[in-house]
């Protein structure tokens, strides 16, 4: 078993299909893994019950699975500035896949840049105090399914969502089978900033309890918006979704009222 001293350069070393698994109850800080791995498949980490405080995958450090029961948190929770609080930073990778592990205590879970590609994101809990939950700037393919968000947005008076992409490298994103429920003003899923025009997105099955507005917005984008069920019956909530002119909707449901910018029997008509 790895122990925290070693874990790094194991990383970087491990062969295609190799497991390496961390000796439980540890607690690892600021795990950097830099440069492409010589693998041509992914191995496997396996956290086995222990703590990584800051893991940073940087400049083409890929060809992973990290998988729990484990938990990712940041050197310095959400209240630092810079990499230091993220829980997660990828920058740069490709065939990367985080599965059933808890990430909590950010102020970004994990955030996806630096051209990064194909990042699957299954079975993951989010917990705690963050600003987003995923962030996703300059990175393609990216997935995010069977997820559990359970979020409070950092106490200030940043925009802060659950999951965010941005950016004009940014393309292809899957958000499928979540359940978020989030306060202190945490938006749900959606883009900002500058993006490219009718970059393709798929939004299905989620469930978005949020106590602000904006529970899905796809202004720009090319996207599939189908079967989510929006907020938790509160009228006094603003739990919307904001829908371009390039999204096609079906099969929505909206508890507290009915989405901007498009006619609920647009968005809420049954799927074929």
């Amino acid at each position: 078993m790895l122990t925290c001293a070693t874990l790094a350069a194991a990383l970087h070393a491990a062969k295609a299909g190799e497991v390496l698994t961390l000796a439980p109850g540890q607690t690892c800080t600021q795990v950097r893994v830099v440069g492409p791995p010589s693998r041509e498949r992914p191995a496997t980490l396996r956290l086995n019950g222990a703590t990584i405080r800051g893991l940073h995958l940087l400049r083409g450090a890929g060809q992973l699975v990290v998988e729990g029961p484990g938990l990712i948190e940041a050197r310095e929770g959400w209240a630092g500035k810079g990499p230091a609080t993220y829980a997660v930073e990828l920058k740069g990778v490709r065939d990367v896949t985080f599965r059933a592990l808890e990430i909590r205590e950010a102020r970004t879970g994990i955030a996806v840049g630096g051209g990064s590609m194909r990042v699957r994101i299954e079975r993951v809990r989010f917990t705690g105090t963050m600003l987003d939950g995923i962030t996703i700037g300059a990175g393609r393919e990216v997935e995010v399914r069977d997820s559990v968000f359970e979020l409070t947005k950092t106490p200030d008076r940043r925009h802060g969502d659950a999951i965010q992409w941005w950016g004009e490298a940014t393309d292809r994103i899957t958000v499928v089978g979540n359940r978020l429920r989030l306060r202190g003003g945490m938006q749900g899923i959606g883009g900002l900033g500058p993006r490219p025009e009718g970059l393709e997105v798929r939004i299905e099955d989620n469930v978005i309890d949020t106590d602000t507005f904006r529970a899905i917005s796809v202004a720009r984008e090319k996207a599939v918006v189908r079967n989510n069920r929006v907020g938790d019956g509160d009228p006094r909530k603003l739990a919307s979704i904001f829908m371009g002119p390039m999204v096609q909707a079906c099969g929505n449901v909206a508890l507290d009222h009915q989405a901007a910018r498009r006619p609920a029997p647009e968005w809420t008509r049954p799927c074929r």
